[in-house]
């Protein structure tokens, strides 16, 4: 409990913090988020926080931990795209709306998919962008236990490195064309979740790296596509997030990964499909306005 706050102060945070449980993270309002962020610190599933003593936009988190479970920052990959170097950074300052989301994210893969360690690319740059308002984070993979399994997942090595079978003619491409990647063009949009069997009749469960390569690819498949799916409700999506959640392929729009509809253009913006060969980006807030959404 903040030191400042009254009982009266109290009882507001408690109501607001229930009626925003359910409310998507996108969504939330900085009295909202600041009440859930409070709420995470009281009951430990935040620990070394700094959380504002008012509503604010921003908290900073200490450790590399969230609801118990480590991130780890990864410095570098084989050429297998198997993680060999991994940092325990600290997460830093980021926008409340991101801690609340990332608490539910992990709950979700802790609880469904027995995740243990999380990691990514990074969260604050210093960009003048998501990252660098800290509103954003790079996923790569997960690891933990599954089904009695030990298993460590990554998108480099477990969606990246598997061929695409193209969905339709391209060019002089016919349909059904098997490619280690989609077409490095502009005018190639016709993208499709490689890791779906139902798109993809030519899924290498043997790729070198792989300890059990029928069941990580898998569970890649399930994991991955329901981190998108995850970020396609709680995140930045589409528009005004007011239409049905996209999905991974050609609708693909704020959550960008290695089968985004777009390649880079220009280079520089790495905001294509080319520049997200090893992760899955993800933000709360648009390009545009990064503003709280108002609720209808």
């Amino acid at each position: 409990m903040p030191l400042s706050e009254s009982a009266s102060d109290t009882l507001s945070r408690h109501i607001a913090t229930l009626g925003a449980l359910h409310v998507p993270a996108r969504e939330l309002t900085n009295d909202e988020a600041w009440s859930l962020a409070q709420m995470y610190v009281d009951n430990s599933t935040l620990t070394e926080a700094i959380i504002p003593d008012a509503p604010g936009r921003k908290g900073t988190l200490k450790s590399n931990q969230i609801f118990g479970v480590p991130f780890f920052e990864v410095k570098r990959f084989n050429n297998d795209g198997i993680i060999t170097a991994s940092n325990a950074t600290p997460i830093g300052t980021i926008d409340l709306r991101l801690v609340v989301f990332l608490i539910r994210l992990v709950k979700q893969l802790k609880q469904k998919w027995g995740a243990t360690k999380i990691y990514h690319l990074g969260f604050i740059t210093g960009n003048a962008d998501a990252h660098g308002d800290g509103r954003a984070f790079d996923f790569v993979g997960i690891a933990g236990q599954h089904e009695g399994k030990v298993y460590e997942i990554n998108v480099f090595s477990h969606w990246k490195r598997q061929p695409v079978e193209l969905p339709n003619g391209f060019k002089t491409l016919k349909k059904g064309t098997m490619l280690s990647d989609w077409p490095l063009e502009l005018a190639y949009t016709d993208t499709v979740y490689r890791l779906d069997p139902a798109n993809n009749s030519s899924l290498d469960p043997n790729k070198s790296g792989y300890k059990n390569g029928a069941f990580e690819i898998d569970l890649a498949f399930k994991v991955f596509g329901d981190v998108y799916d995850f970020a396609a409700r709680q995140g930045q999506d589409k528009g005004t997030n007011r239409d049905a959640p996209t999905t991974i392929g050609r609708d693909s729009a704020a959550i960008i990964h290695p089968d985004y509809p777009l390649i880079s253009n220009p280079k520089s913006q790495k905001n294509g499909r080319d520049d997200h060969f090893q992760h899955i980006h993800i933000q709360i807030g648009d390009r545009s306005n990064p503003k709280v959404e108002v609720r209808m």
